[in-house]
């Protein structure tokens, strides 16, 4: 009996500590769970913040490359120097940029000598065909998303002089030198996704047919010819030796493939530089050569023997009307490079020496200012004006970019 007693104490002791551990191992499971959690949760907190971090930091060198590249494509100098800034902070860059922004004027400049004039151009002459510096300042509040659709060019030969998209959506480009040289001019086309195709040598300014692939080559010397951009239904062409100029309509015969051409107008002009019509053919805008005050006998002898010389330059608006323009479009330092209607009555004009581009409404009344377009003063030297086929506006560049802006009047 006693050993059975004995046994049983002993198992009943053995069951009280086997409970004891096991409650012992429950607290310390509990507690690890706990503290387990814990420590997740502060890790995972960490771990957000410092992804959040590196997000942002992220996020700022993405816009610093961003501004970096639009500081190198741009003429303006403090645009490198805020630049420079942002990407060297400390004492001793902050007190050396301090000594270069002492040397800046108060306001942003563009310059404007660029190389599309002679420099045989005197004092006299610079102002007179120049001016002073444009102050970059445009009057629109308008937010806008310019699209940088591709670059074509090296340093010396990057000048777009037309383009255009075609119907399967690559976009065909014409360059050369800056100036209106054409002796180099070449032409590529871009991808939807921005690739460059091979590069094609021409030698000679090219006039692009709108949403096709078919191209009209210059003689500089005596003849040019300037086709609408709204699927070519119109052209301008010129002889430079005789000064005769017609504005023609073109028909096309499905039956045999023919063009049939009908003499519209014959105005009397100096000397086309581009052209558009609207697709309505009831008004006509062009990019004449201004034989106003700033034009003297020494000068015009000088454009004469010189090709690719430059007068001041104007817009001209023609209806079908009358040989003679409804109005002559120019404003104070105004360079106009290229027009391209939108619609029946806007007219969009790139002014190259002022880095923007006008938006105008026409009508047998003349030309009324609107306003620059959203995005003006971030555009380098516009020099190439048409539509997609989306209708919003393509700009080649003298710096050699194609943008996208859109269009909305």
């Amino acid at each position: 009996m006693r050993a059975l007693e004995k046994r049983a104490a002993v198992a009943e002791q053995i069951q009280d500590r086997y409970k004891v551990i096991v409650a012992m191992a429950r607290e310390y499971r509990d507690k690890a769970l706990q503290e387990l959690k814990q420590a997740s949760d502060t890790l995972q907190k960490y771990l957000a913040a410092d992804t959040q971090r590196v997000q942002d930091e992220l996020n700022s060198l993405l816009q610093l490359q961003s501004r970096a590249q639009h500081a190198l494509s741009s003429a303006c100098g403090t645009e490198v120097l805020q630049v420079e800034r942002e990407m060297t902070p400390g004492e001793l860059s902050a007190e050396r940029l301090r000594e270069r922004e002492a040397e800046l004027p108060v306001h942003t400049y563009r310059p404007v000598l660029y190389g599309d004039f002679y420099n045989y151009i005197e004092d006299h002459y610079m102002k007179t065909f120049i001016g002073s510096p444009v102050q970059l300042s445009f009057p629109t509040k308008k937010a806008v998303e310019i699209v940088r659709v591709g670059r074509c060019g090296d340093r010396g030969c990057r000048e777009v002089h037309a383009l255009g998209q075609r119907k399967d959506g690559r976009i065909d480009v014409f360059y050369g030198g800056a100036g209106g040289d054409y002796s180099k001019e070449k032409g590529v086309c871009f991808n939807s996704n921005g690739r460059r195709g091979p590069e094609t040598d021409y030698g000679t300014r090219i006039s692009y047919i709108s949403r096709g692939n078919r191209i009209f080559r210059w003689n500089e010397f005596s003849f040019c010819a300037l086709p609408s951009k709204n699927k070519c239904l119109h052209s301008l062409v010129q002889d430079f030796e005789s000064g005769v100029l017609h504005i023609v309509s073109i028909n096309w015969k499905k039956r045999d493939y023919k063009e049939r051409i009908s003499v519209l107008l014959t105005p009397k002009i100096h000397r086309v530089h581009n052209f558009d019509s609207n697709e309505q053919g009831t008004f006509f805008a062009l990019v004449d050569e201004d034989e106003g005050e700033n034009t003297n006998d020494e000068l015009v002898k000088i454009n004469k023997s010189e090709a690719g010389s430059r007068a001041s330059r104007v817009v001209r608006l023609y209806s079908k009307k009358s040989n003679d323009p409804i109005a002559t479009f120019t404003q104070k330092n105004f360079f106009p490079s290229d027009v391209c209607f939108y619609g029946k009555d806007v007219l969009l004009i790139a002014d190259w020496m002022n880095d923007c581009v006008h938006v105008t409404r026409v009508s047998d009344r003349g030309i009324e200012f609107v306003c620059f377009l959203p995005g003006s003063g971030d555009m380098v030297r516009p020099t190439a004006l048409n539509l997609d086929l989306n209708g919003q506006l393509l700009i080649g560049c003298g710096d050699g970019w194609v943008l996208r802006v859109p269009v909305d009047y």
